[in-house]
């Protein structure tokens, strides 16, 4: 298809034809409005009388530049309608590769008491065999994020033991990435001889690995932490504009927002009237180091601090995630989830073959059962 491209100077005037209603008009203020050009631009009046004022050629050739912007006219359209358009801009991808995640492995865990009494809370089961580790890990597997970072601290043991027959050998290729499991661990300083104290100080403490030498192309830090009900308001363009942790009282109330716009029925906005922070964080290196190191060096938290601060300072933008998701924060809402596994369709499914979850397979002996007929069991479902 032959087409030609022209790019307009600040002083350039388009003809006026006489008894012609339709093409590029209504020029305002130094714009071209598109408009529509019926017929054929074979020996077209318009075309012609554009190509002299402009100066351009016809040529055969394709647009090998996304970027740049190009005035379009085809000499082939036929006689249906053609409508010029703006090009469209596509949303810079990030390279994977330039990507880290970091994985906190939970406080005390003392929600989830008794199951956390000697294990952390990402090393407790979930559906059967896997771990509540497996999921976030395995996400990021999937999604070729392939340099992890796990924070450990309270009853890390069990959590390490998973890690390291899971992800180091067993069949889970990283190519060019890697699995650390990075534990609280005490400093020479006064600073240094405290544990994590929350958070943000988790990574704050480890800063540093992102200045290593294997770590210099890090453009972008994905941070994985049990949500804590924090809460969120953003604009019609998507940038948040008020975060909250934990909010109660008035302040809780100031955090309501009409969900119908989000595509809620009316009855499921007034039951579910906020928007909730699923605790993955998506931050720029430079701004997080940033942030933990000179704009707050003492907050301690993402959630009731870090987050709250630096609305009013970044643009910080929300994703809308319309998937399943479930807090499974106590013990009713974790048996609750667990329990929803053994529906026929299920909300969540690890069996997918094309986002596949790992975990270390325990050769355990088999489950024995006498005079019972099993129709749905976690895991796995008989005919």
């Amino acid at each position: 298809m032959d087409y030609c491209c022209s790019t307009l100077k600040g002083n350039t005037h388009l003809p006026k034809l006489s008894g012609f209603d339709g093409g590029l008009r209504n020029v305002d203020q130094g714009f071209l409005k598109g408009g529509m050009i019926r017929g054929s631009l074979n020996d077209s009046v318009w075309v012609n009388h554009l190509q002299k004022s402009l100066k351009f050629h016809k040529r055969v050739s394709k647009i090998t530049n996304p970027g740049v912007a190009f005035s379009v006219i085809t000499s082939d359209n036929g006689k249906e309608t053609l409508t010029l358009a703006a090009p469209r801009f596509e949303r810079r991808r990030v390279n994977p590769k330039n990507v880290a995640a970091i994985i906190l492995g939970g406080g005390a865990g003392t929600q989830l008491f008794p199951l956390t009494s000697k294990s952390a809370t990402p090393a407790v089961p979930v559906g059967g065999c896997y771990r509540l580790i497996d999921i976030p890990m395995s996400n990021c597997i999937n999604s070729t994020i392939n340099k992890i970072f796990v924070l450990t601290q309270f009853n890390s043991a069990s959590l390490n033991r998973h890690i390291a027959r899971t992800y180091f050998g067993n069949g889970v290729n990283f190519g060019d990435g890697f699995v650390e499991v990075l534990a609280a661990t005490q400093t020479p300083g006064e600073a240094g001889m405290n544990w994590f104290q929350g958070t943000a100080d988790a990574v704050r403490q480890f800063t540093w690995v992102f200045e290593d030498a294997k770590n210099k192309d890090i453009e972008d830090i994905l941070i994985f932490r049990a949500p804590d009900f924090g809460l969120l308001k953003f604009d019609s363009k998507g940038q948040v504009i008020q975060f909250a942790e934990k909010p109660k009282g008035d302040d809780l109330q100031a955090m309501r927002v009409d969900t119908s716009l989000l595509g809620l029925s009316p009855k499921e906005a007034e039951e579910s009237p906020y928007i909730a922070s699923m605790g993955v964080y998506v931050f720029k290196r430079d701004i997080l180091l940033k942030l933990l190191r000179w704009r707050y060096p003492t907050s301690n938290d993402f959630g009731s601090e870090i987050l709250p601060a630096a609305v009013t300072e970044h643009n910080m933008q929300a994703y809308l995630f319309r998937d399943y998701w479930e807090d499974i924060g106590t013990i009713k809402s974790f048996y609750d989830a667990n329990l929803a596994l053994t529906d026929e369709v299920p909300k969540f499914q690890f069996y997918d073959p094309k986002t596949p979850f790992f975990t270390s397979p325990r050769f355990l002996p088999p489950t024995k059962i006498e005079k019972s007929k099993v129709k749905l069991v976690l895991g796995c479902q008989t005919d």
